[in-house]
């Protein structure tokens, strides 16, 4: 039993990125909801730091927002010094649109530890939902600086330049980004929005065509709305 819980709660993190239930295929939805049922039962005989913590990582999972803020909380709770947890927190907290306090449970979380390039990333996406651009910039800057490679910081960071007052290097960190990762989707169409925002339609539907290949519902949109004569 203790490897059946390594084992799915190991898929669990892994999914992490993916935030919804819809991508996770039956057999893995199954199973995490089997370990959920045990950690239900282990928390009512022995409420544990671990227990609610790794309840939580299902519960993000399975997209129980509400459900892994409250678990990450009574993980706290148990041991407020833990800068996983806070991390967590604030990933669940703006999946739920509370913006400002996840950008607050980040901050924990790199007082603990500054060397997290993911943790500023996700301080930086926060930000830029409530208008910060450039807080999110310079939180991307650190994840870069962390992490040269990062494709995913040089595309939000190419798009929170393209929000904010000053657009220069976009367009670079778009490039930047699908240098790194060839088949990212999110940069692709990014790349598109801002050549059509300069008036390159004809490059804005190349990019377009690229993301809705890689399956970009939003890149289909546009394609259909900018590009189809």
């Amino acid at each position: 039993m203790k490897y059946f819980f390594k084992k799915i709660l190991s898929s669990c993190i892994f999914l992490l990125a993916v935030s919804t239930i819809k991508a996770q295929t039956p057999i893995i939805k199954d199973e995490m909801l089997t370990v959920l049922q045990e950690l239900n039962k282990s928390i009512l005989s022995a409420p544990t730091f671990d227990a609610y913590f790794n309840r939580g990582k299902i519960m993000f999972t399975l997209g129980d927002y509400t459900g892994a803020v409250r678990d990450y909380t009574k993980a706290l709770d148990i041991n407020p010094a833990d800068k996983n947890v806070y991390f967590f927190r604030g990933m669940a907290k703006d999946a739920i649109g509370d913006n400002v306090n996840a950008i607050s449970d980040f901050d924990k979380s790199i007082a603990l530890d500054s060397s997290n390039a993911e943790v500023y990333l996700n301080r930086g996406i926060s930000k830029r939902v409530i208008g910060d651009y450039n807080g999110a910039i310079e939180d991307c800057n650190k994840a870069i600086e962390l992490m040269p490679n990062y494709a995913e910081a040089y595309n939000f960071r190419g798009l929170s330049k393209y929000y904010s007052t000053n657009d220069s290097g976009a367009i670079d960190d778009f490039n930047k980004a699908i240098e790194l990762k060839t088949d990212f989707a999110a940069a692709y169409l990014n790349r598109g929005n801002y050549k059509n925002n300069l008036g390159t339609v004809e490059d804005a539907c190349a990019d377009w065509t690229k993301a809705s290949e890689l399956g970009d519902e939003k890149a289909k949109y546009s394609l259909q709305h900018y590009c189809v004569k």
